[in-house]
């Protein structure tokens, strides 16, 4: 598969090229895990369909009891029956009990002994094939959510959070249907069909051939309803996911959309998105529908024939009326799992649908893989070499082309520019979040290609502009820049910082919750969180990209005061505007159209009176410090 062929092919009659065997084989090797408890339940499957068969053998043998004066046998059975003559003999030397009421209620209670089988053996494999689906869809979600993390930001680029959340949510319960129930059901049913086939062409070929005639019909339909249903239930599944996106943008967005009124308009919006999942499932319940009725049709026609012409066979005397009743009864027992088919269609198209979608997500390769067995690095000194670099987020429009930058371990660089310059750009590729399409970046002179994205990673930290933290507590949010780091180790970064005093005055301390994205904490705090976490990750590399430009002056300077602390000795790349940042800078690198137009320090590049020279300018003119 082609890179982000998930985003790029999920279209109204987009396909992602899979045959159903494919599907079918990416579904089951979820399941394979667990082949003693499928073997289990396959075993109560055909225990269970042997004694559905048995229920209607004994309507034979208690209508004939009565229909017939002299009987020689009770169930059928030589052994048991001699036991239950000596039965009954012994019940009638002791009372006037009636042989007919005695052999009718032996076999009525041989039916509800097999009822009650049934009901045993069908909720026991009911409820180990259910764990078996839960067990597996777990593991699909797992898989699912590892390789999200490995896929490069240009696959989360493509595709909304909504679409993404549907694969691991009802894609992956739609599979979970399929493998924790309706197979099994449907596996019973072949296995009902096979025993009930057998017996019917014993107890009469002629009937047995009316029921039989019908088969091949209902396959037609079947095959018929498939080319019509698979495309409609994709269409519903496409149209889920772009609701979902629509729900989970306006979630994330609501601030804004109250802030610049836009509930109208983004009501409208959902409700055009909404009435296009609708049209798409009604669409796919007709043809559902129309499947089901139809086949209803035919087991009513089925029944019509048994009756018409097994009554003509009993007054042939071919038959028994036993034998006509059983029959009717195992025709519906051999109509119903047919007609359950229907059910059953439309959740094996889900299912397959889900499975496509999900398999063309793991199938999506990564153009930053985390390539375990690659170079391990233990310590760097943090030696940055840009080599000819050229990278597009879109193709033939170049973001960098044939850059080249020298970052000295221990360097304070700043990159400075206009606005889609590329100095995120190239913030995201020293940090992996993508890979140039050509050229090198190395590290101590190892392309970081060659590394271990894991072990890279733990060298290299980045503070972005748009940060996020998680809906955990002050704590787990720390611990995500050391797991191991000890509370006493958090309150030293926390001063550095200058939020320690703030986060003492709370009630929980280092355990309270932040909710999502922080919600609890204004901007500049979440802003120091995160400045905080990045502390204890102790990187000899660090990005920070625009990361002071959402708190306020106040806050500015106590980071101002930390970072010259916590920048000593390790490689420093800063992306920003404010000026207070960057001025100090060993180094200002100035970006322009993706090229390096100018550097040097900030007295240097003043006296050259070009562009940095102008950002400057422009920016003390916007504070009102000349005119």
């Amino acid at each position: 598969m082609s890179i982000h062929a998930d985003a790029d092919k999920e279209t109204k009659k987009g396909s992602f090229g899979y045959s159903d065997i494919q599907l079918y084989r990416f579904m089951f090797k979820f399941a394979l895990p667990y082949k003693k408890e499928i073997i289990n339940t396959l075993i109560l499957m055909l225990l269970v369909s042997i004694f559905t068969v048995g229920g209607p053998l004994l309507l034979i043998k208690a209508v004939d009891r009565f229909s017939e004066a002299n009987i020689t046998e009770i169930l059928g059975i030589e052994i048991i029956d001699k036991f239950l003559f000596s039965l009954r003999a012994f019940f009638q030397s002791i009372t006037d009990l009636d042989a007919l009421w005695f052999d009718v209620g032996v076999i009525t209670l041989a039916y509800l002994f097999l009822q009650a089988l049934i009901y045993f053996s069908t909720s026991r494999q009911a409820l180990i094939i259910g764990l078996v689906g839960v067990k597996a869809t777990q593991n699909i979600r797992e898989t699912i959510f590892e390789h999200l993390q490995e896929l490069d930001m240009g696959y989360h680029d493509k595709n909304e959070v909504g679409r993404i959340m549907s694969r691991a949510t009802s894609d992956v319960d739609a599979i979970r249907e399929f493998l924790g129930g309706a197979i099994v059901q449907n596996v019973l049913n072949i296995f009902t069909i096979f025993a009930v086939a057998l017996i019917i062409i014993l107890l009469d070929p002629i009937l047995a051939l009316v029921s039989f005639l019908l088969i091949p019909i209902i396959l037609i339909l079947a095959q018929t309803a498939r080319k019509f249903s698979r495309p409609r239930r994709k269409e519903v599944r496409r149209t889920n996911a772009i609701l979902m996106a629509n729900i989970a943008e306006n979630i994330g967005g609501i601030k804004v959309s109250k802030a610049l009124n836009r509930s109208k308009e983004n009501q409208l919006i959902f409700a055009e998105r909404n009435s296009d999942r609708k049209h798409a499932q009604i669409i796919a319940n007709k043809v559902n529908i129309s499947f089901f009725t139809t086949l209803l049709f035919f087991s009513t026609l089925g029944t019509s024939l048994i009756v018409l012409i097994g009554g003509l066979r009993i007054i042939e005397g071919a038959i028994t009326l036993g034998v006509l009743l059983a029959f009717l009864n195992m025709n519906a027992i051999m109509f119903r799992p047919i007609v359950i088919l229907a059910n059953f269609y439309e959740q094996l198209q889900d299912a397959l649908t889900g499975a496509e979608r999900i398999k063309a997500l793991l199938d999506t390769d990564s153009t930053t893989p985390w390539n375990l067995e690659r170079l391990n690095l233990e310590n760097i000194e943090g030696h940055v070499r840009f080599n000819n670099v050229y990278f597009e987020y879109l193709e033939d429009k170049p973001i960098l082309n044939n850059f080249s930058l020298d970052i000295k371990a221990g360097t304070k660089l700043a990159l400075v520019g206009h606005t889609g310059a590329g100095k995120t750009t190239i913030a995201a590729l020293l940090s992996r979040m993508y890979d140039p399409q050509k050229g090198e970046i190395l590290i101590d002179n190892n392309e970081i290609k060659n590394i271990s994205l894991p072990s890279y990673r733990k060298h290299v930290a980045v503070v972005p502009q748009d940060f996020f933290l998680f809906s955990l507590s002050i704590r787990e949010n720390l611990k995500l820049g050391d797991p191991n780091a000890t509370e006493d180790e958090m309150w030293k970064v926390l001063e550095l910082v200058g939020l320690k005093k703030y986060i003492k005055r709370l009630d929980k301390g280092l355990d309270t919750p932040i909710h999502e994205r922080g919600g609890r904490l204004s901007i500049g705090q979440r802003q120091l969180v995160v400045f905080a976490a990045v502390l204890l990750a102790d990187p000899k590399i660090l990005i920070l990209d625009e990361a002071t430009s959402s708190v306020d002056v106040f806050t500015e300077l106590l980071i101002q005061k930390a970072l010259n602390v916590i920048l000593k000795d390790r490689t420093a790349i800063i992306i920003a505007h404010r000026l207070s940042t960057i001025r100090d800078s060993d180094q200002i690198v100035v970006i322009d159209k993706g090229k390096i137009a100018e550097k040097g320090n900030h007295e240097e590049l003043l006296n050259n009176k070009s562009i940095y020279y102008k950002l400057v300018r422009n920016q003390l003119e916007l504070s009102g410090l000349i005119h």
